[in-house]
């Protein structure tokens, strides 16, 4: 009923408020009218939306498709034209590369022109431990898999899965991928084919491996066979910021 992020969210924090509303400014006068209203509003994919004054805006720009290079709907995927990003108090360039060059840096740094009351960042994914959906105890390390010489089937419906297929390629080895679109809805359909592939694949030790976004669908997903579900597992995502920015980062949402 509320969506696969809004879960996800809910279920890593459960003490928070997690409201879905297709009018925010409702949900944000439902919440203020409770006993122990929030103080501080996070809105998701937010940027566009009018209808709410934010008194910090966060833009994120995907590493892989940065703004400058990118062009307004339908031939591109901006909402709005790149100058728009002057609004924003912060800009975070996402999905960077671990290892990113200060070179590189220096040279989005350059072309993304910011105000001086505006603060950069670079970020990236990092992977925790592998982890059974159905079963949160049976755990794995990416270097246990590679010793085990683990066949993995990546399944995924989100629109980037090539970080994770570069984690698994570098951390375990080979793998094979079934992909759909993003929030994608599994069906009994999509489960066949997904069983079909996981028999044909060899080896002593294998299973099905899912983003935790897609998680957040599959574990209440009554088409999910019983016979995969001791094989299904997810991977928790987590950012890091790159040049020891998320202490600044954290110190510049506080204040």
């Amino acid at each position: 009923e509320i969506g696969d992020e809004p879960f996800q969210i809910k279920k890593k924090f459960p003490d928070a408020f997690v409201a879905v509303d297709v009018k925010r400014e409702r949900a944000i006068q439902n919440l203020l009218s409770q006993k122990d209203s929030p103080q501080v509003f996070v809105l998701d994919d937010a940027y566009q939306y009018r209808f709410v004054s934010a008194g910090l805006s966060i833009l994120l720009i995907d590493y892989n498709q940065l703004i400058y290079e990118d062009f307004l709907l339908p031939m591109g995927r901006l909402r709005e034209p790149a100058s728009e990003r002057y609004r924003a108090d912060i800009l975070i360039v996402t999905k960077c590369p671990q290892n990113m060059r200060p070179i590189e840096m220096r040279i989005i740094d350059k072309n993304l022109n910011f105000a001086p009351t505006q603060r950069l960042y670079f970020s990236c994914f990092n992977y925790g431990n592998v982890y059974n959906l159905f079963d949160a105890k049976k755990c794995y390390s990416a270097e246990l898999l590679r010793k085990c010489e683990t066949q993995i089937l990546i399944v995924t419906g989100v629109a980037s899965p090539e970080p994770l297929y570069h984690y698994i390629s570098e951390k375990v080895g080979t793998y094979e991928t079934i992909q759909f679109s993003d929030h994608h809805s599994f069906t009994k359909e999509n489960w066949v084919r997904i069983a079909k592939k996981y028999a044909t694949m060899k080896g002593k030790k294998k299973l099905i491996l899912v983003t935790e976004k897609d998680a957040a669908r599959i574990y209440s997903d009554v088409n999910v066979p019983k016979a995969l579900k001791n094989d299904i597992y997810t991977i928790p995502l987590h950012v890091n910021f790159l040049c020891n920015g998320e202490e600044t980062f954290k110190k510049q949402i506080i204040n």
